[in-house]
C-alpha cells in the first residue's frame, strides 16, 4: 500500500509545511483455522469402538504495512542567493516506517503523485523545479547558483541529494531489506534552496511512499543444487542437478545425486565475481548465517536431496591491499579478511590457518591479455608478467601463462556453461589464472638443486610462494599446513592415515578453500574439476619443482615434482 505526503512551500510566511496522512496495511493478518473429522470404525473381538480426531492448521498470511512521521515545520529564512551565494539549504525530515513478516523483506520507494515532480503554486504559473543533478552535496548545491528554486531529498545522513520523480519514471529506491522486520525507519530529508527571484505565494507537492514485499526466493528443484551470486557483479552458474541417477549436468564428476541414493557430491568453484570483495565459499543462507561451504568442498547430500539446495556466495569485503597488509598475527585462527592487490585491483579472501600463517584463499588472477611490469613497490620480485597465451610452450624456460583462464572486459566472457569449469574452451573467475614456473618465481634461470628454496616470486610485496619440499622430512609451507590439520607431510592415498580421499576433503573445506582447477599444458587444460595442482617454490630438478597437489583419492602435500612449463594455479602465503 501506498502512504501519501504533502509538502508545501509559502515563501510569503518562509515557512516549509510538511504533514502526514494516516498508515495503511497493505495485507491484512489472516488466521485460518482448518478443522478436520475423522471417524474410524475398529472391529476386535467382535466389540466396536469409535473415535475421532481432530487435526488444527494455523495460516499466517505475509503483512505488509507502512506509515510515517513528520518533525516539526522547518523555518526558512528570507533568503538571497545573490547577495549570499553559500545560503543555507533548509530542510524537513519525514520518517517513513515499515513493517513486515515477508520473510525476504521489502523494498521502499517514493516518487511524486504528478507526473511532474516540480512544485506548483497555487495558481500554476511558477514552479520549484526538482534538482537538476544527482548525489548533490550540500556543499555543492549551496556554492552553485544554477541549483537556486530547486528542491530534492537525501537519505538518512547521506549528503547526497537527488531530485524527486514523477509517477512516470522509475522511482527512487529509499530502502530494502531481506528479512522480516518490525517498524523498520527510513528517514527521508527533504531540502530546498529559494532566492529572492521567486515570486511569494504557496508551492506544493504530494509525493507517495509505496512499500512493496520482495519475491520469495527461487525455490531449488529436489536433486538440484542452485547457486546464487548474492550481490555478484557478474558472472553466471548453472544449476547443478541429477536426475535418476543420469548426470545431467555433465559437470565432471563421478558422484551422482539420486532419489535413491542421496550421497556426496563435489560442490563447483564460484563463477561470479564482485567489485572490492573476495569470495569466502558457499552458504545455505543469504546472510552468511546458514552453514559454511568451501567453493568445491564435498558435502553430504542426504539433508537436502529431496528439497534441493541454493546456495548463495559469501563475499567479504575488503580490508585494505595486500600489499600494506601487516596484521596476520590479530587475527584469530579461521577467520577470513579480503584484501585488494593493488596491481589490478582484484580483492581475495585471506584467512588466517591453523598453521598460524594467512593464506590466499583464491586462487592468484594475476595478468591479462597484455604484459604487465611489475616493481618491488608492489610485488615480490620485479620483472614482466607476460602477457596471457593460448599455448604453453615445452621448455622449462617458458614464461606464460594461460589465456583461457584470463579475465578480461569486466570479466564479459564469464561463461554459464557447465562444461566451461572442465575444458580449455571457456573462463571460469574461481580457477584464476594459471602460470609457469619459471613466471611463478618471476626468473628463467635454469635452478637444478633439489630442495633449493627460492625467495622470488610474483606474490605481492610481503607474501611469498608457499615452500614445497624443504628435504625429505620437511614438506615446507605445504606440508606444515597439512600436518596443522591431521595431515602428514607426506603422500597421502588409500593405504596411508589419513587417507587421501579423506584428506583431500580436508583441503577442500572451509576455509582452506583449494580447486580442483586442474592445469595447463602445451594448447590444453586438463582435469579441470577433478585435480588440482599450486606451484611451490622449491626447486626439485633440471626440469621440476615441487607442487601441492590434490585429487580424489590422493593429496600431495609439496612432496610431488611436475614439469616447470605447466600452467599450475598459484596462492601466496605471508605470517611467520
Amino acid at each position: 500500500m501506498r502512504q501519501q505526503n504533502n509538502f508545501k512551500l509559502e515563501d510569503n510566511k518562509h515557512i516549509l509545511y510538511i504533514w502526514s496522512g494516516a498508515a495503511f496495511v497493505l495485507i491484512a493478518t489472516l488466521f485460518v483455522l482448518n478443522f478436520m473429522h475423522v471417524f474410524t470404525i475398529n472391529s476386535a473381538n467382535a466389540e466396536t469402538t469409535a473415535s475421532e480426531s481432530t487435526d488444527m492448521a494455523v495460516t499466517l498470511q505475509p503483512t505488509l504495512e507502512v506509515w510515517t512521521t513528520d518533525t516539526s515545520d522547518v523555518n526558512i529564512a528570507s533568503l538571497n542567493i545573490s547577495a549570499d551565494p553559500d545560503a543555507a539549504i533548509y530542510t524537513g525530515t519525514v520518517r517513513a516506517h515499515v513493517s513486515t513478516n515477508n520473510e525476504t523483506g521489502y523494498t521502499l520507494t517514493m516518487t511524486s503523485q504528478a507526473a511532474s515532480a516540480a512544485m506548483v503554486s497555487e495558481d500554476t504559473s511558477r514552479t520549484i523545479a526538482p534538482i537538476s543533478g544527482t548525489d548533490v552535496t550540500t556543499a555543492s548545491w549551496r556554492s552553485n547558483a544554477s541549483l537556486n528554486n530547486q528542491w530534492a531529498f537525501s537519505i538518512g545522513s547521506n549528503d547526497a541529494y537527488n531530485p524527486v520523480v514523477g509517477s512516470g519514471d522509475t522511482a527512487s529506491e529509499l530502502n530494502t531489506t531481506s528479512a522480516a522486520i518490525n517498524d523498520s525507519t527510513t528517514d527521508v530529508v527533504f531540502g530546498t534552496k529559494v532566492d529572492e527571484s521567486l515570486p511569494a505565494g504557496s508551492y506544493t507537492n504530494t509525493v507517495i511512499f509505496s512499500a512493496v514485499a520482495n519475491a520469495p526466493a527461487p525455490t531449488c528443484p529436489a536433486y538440484t543444487i542452485c547457486y546464487d551470486g548474492n550481490g555478484a557483479d557478474g558472472g553466471e552458474m548453472t544449476d547443478q542437478a541429477t536426475i535418476d541417477g543420469v548426470n545431467s549436468s555433465n559437470d565432471g564428476f563421478t558422484t551422482t545425486i539420486t532419489s535413491e541414493n542421496a550421497s556426496a557430491v563435489n560442490l563447483r568453484a564460484q563463477n561470479f565475481w564482485r567489485s572490492g570483495y573476495g569470495f569466502s565459499g558457499w552458504n545455505t543462507k543469504a546472510d552468511g548465517t546458514g552453514t559454511q561451504y568451501g567453493p568445491m568442498e564435498t558435502i553430504d547430500m542426504s539433508d537436502y536431496s529431496a528439497s534441493g539446495l541454493s546456495l548463495y556466495a559469501t563475499w567479504v569485503a575488503s580490508a585494505g591491499t595486500l600489499q600494506s597488509w601487516s596484521s596476520c598475527s590479530s587475527l584469530t585462527t579461521g577467520q577470513v579478511t579480503a584484501l585488494t592487490d593493488s596491481r589490478d585491483n582484484q580483492t581475495y579472501a585471506v584467512a588466517k590457518l591453523a598453521d598460524g600463517k594467512c593464506w590466499m584463499i583464491e586462487n592468484l588472477r594475476l595478468g591479462g591479455a597484455s604484459s604487465m611490469s611489475l616493481t618491488t613497490a608492489n610485488t615480490v620480485t620485479a620483472g614482466t608478467l607476460q602477457a596471457s597465451s593460448n599455448s604453453f610452450g615445452t621448455s622449462y624456460t617458458v614464461q606464460q601463462m594461460n589465456a583461457q583462464n584470463t579475465m578480461t572486459s569486466g570479466f564479459s566472457s564469464l561463461t554459464a556453461s557447465p562444461g566451461g569449469e572442465n575444458t580449455g574452451s571457456a573462463y571460469w573467475y574461481g580457477y584464476g589464472n594459471f602460470y609457469s614456473w619459471p613466471q611463478a618465481i618471476m626468473s628463467t634461470s635454469s635452478y637444478t638443486t633439489q630442495y633449493q628454496n627460492l625467495s622470488s616470486s610474483l606474490c605481492p610485496k610481503s607474501w611469498k610462494l608457499p615452500s614445497g619440499m624443504l628435504s625429505a622430512s620437511n614438506g615446507g609451507d605445504f606440508g606444515n599446513l597439512s600436518v596443522a590439520y591431521g595431515g602428514t607431510q607426506a603422500t597421502m592415498n588409500a593405504s596411508s592415515t589419513p587417507t587421501g580421499a579423506d584428506f583431500s576433503k580436508v583441503m577442500r573445506d572451509y576455509p582452506l578453500n583449494f580447486l580442483y582447477s586442474g592445469y595447463w599444458s602445451g594448447a590444453s587444460a586438463y582435469y579441470r574439476g577433478t585435480y588440482g595442482s599450486y606451484w611451490s617454490s622449491t626447486v626439485n630438478n633440471s626440469s621440476g619443482a615441487y607442487r601441492l597437489s590434490i585429487s580424489s583419492t590422493y593429496v600431495y602435500p609439496g612432496t610431488n615434482g611436475d614439469v616447470k612449463y605447466r600452467g599450475v594455479s598459484v596462492r601466496c602465503v605471508t605470517g611467520s
